[in-house]
């Protein structure tokens, strides 16, 4: 079953903006480009599993979190928001 990339897109831009961060904060802190989040977030490509589980360790959620099917198993556990990088 290939995964829903709209749905990822999403719940990918949710993540980061829930977490405070910028796209430019969640590059310097995955070490992935600020270039593949943009595409990823607007859908114009999908992303490997080792860009997806940088993604989540800077985010503090999990891979289930960022790609799962049914919405009730994406919510992110309390605390696990990481606060915007101090400039």
């Amino acid at each position: 079953m290939p995964y829903d990339k709209e749905r990822v897109a999403r719940r990918l831009k949710s993540l980061r903006i829930e977490a405070g961060m910028e796209q430019a904060d969640l590059a310097e802190a995955s070490g992935v480009g600020a270039g593949t989040i943009a595409s990823a977030e607007t859908c114009r490509t999908g992303m490997n599993l080792d860009t997806a589980f940088d993604l989540t360790e800077a985010l503090g959620c999990t891979l289930e979190q960022l790609v799962c099917r049914d919405e009730s198993h994406a919510e992110r556990p309390s605390g696990l928001a990481r606060q915007r990088p101090q400039e």
